[in-house]
């Protein structure tokens, strides 16, 4: 759900169907045990800047996004003592609004060791989403889309399905080996087949890791 949260957060609207679900955008890697673990605080803070970064952009309560990736994060319901507005925010922000915003009770999804996660309505009522659509013809009506309009979702690729697979630890073992016996048999053969075959094979691999997001530039330097 975390990396669908965060794409989510993106767009300058959110539909949802009252049962769905957004939140919980901790992300997560595989320890050397094959266990499943969050990332170290020094990924998470910047995932954190990304949110908040994104919430004032799209005009939606920081605090609330934050939760999404902070487990110990408390957002508070609170109102605008000129205005009357209701919002949500941290005891952070709160104080720093200098009585600005008058603190009320706090978001129930936002208790501690937990990341924020609700449903379709609840994201309405914390104005992170629009209000719940029941169907794809709601959401069609919504958005001004004629009725007789098919809307496609959009889903994995042969590009995306070929990234995941090059990605693995399997094959990408199996990428280096090949690669490295092709470099030696061209060494000793000198017949350019195999240095094209190696090239092929470290092609792959940084081709997928950059369409990954776990390569760069430096990597291909260092390497080269």
């Amino acid at each position: 759900m975390s990396s669908a949260a965060i794409i989510a957060l993106g767009c300058d609207e959110i539909f949802l169907r009252p049962g769905a679900q957004i939140g919980d955008a901790g992300p997560i890697e595989m320890n050397e045990d094959g266990q499943f673990e969050h990332v170290p605080e020094k990924i998470l803070s910047s995932l954190r800047v990304t949110l908040k970064d994104l919430a004032e952009k799209k005009g939606r309560p920081a605090a609330i996004c934050e939760a999404m990736s902070d487990k110990d994060l408390i957002v508070y319901e609170v109102t605008n003592s000129k205005t009357g507005q209701l919002w949500y925010m941290s005891e952070e922000e709160i104080h720093l609004s200098n009585g600005e915003w008058i603190q009320g009770p706090a978001v129930p999804e936002s208790r501690k060791a937990n990341l924020l996660t609700v449903n379709g309505v609840r994201a309405h009522e914390l104005k992170i989403a629009e209000p719940a659509v029941r169907d794809m013809d709601e959401l069609k009506q919504r958005l001004g889309i004629p009725a007789d309009v098919t809307l496609k979702a959009v889903g994995r690729t042969w590009v995306d399905t070929l990234v995941y697979v090059l990605n693995s630890q399997l094959v990408t073992f199996l990428l280096f080996l090949l690669g490295a016996i092709f470099v030696y048999l061209e060494l000793y053969t000198l017949t350019g087949l195999f240095g094209i075959l190696s090239a092929v094979c470290f092609g792959l691999f940084f081709w997928s890791r950059f369409l990954g997001g776990t390569a760069g530039y430096l990597e291909v330097v260092l390497f080269s």
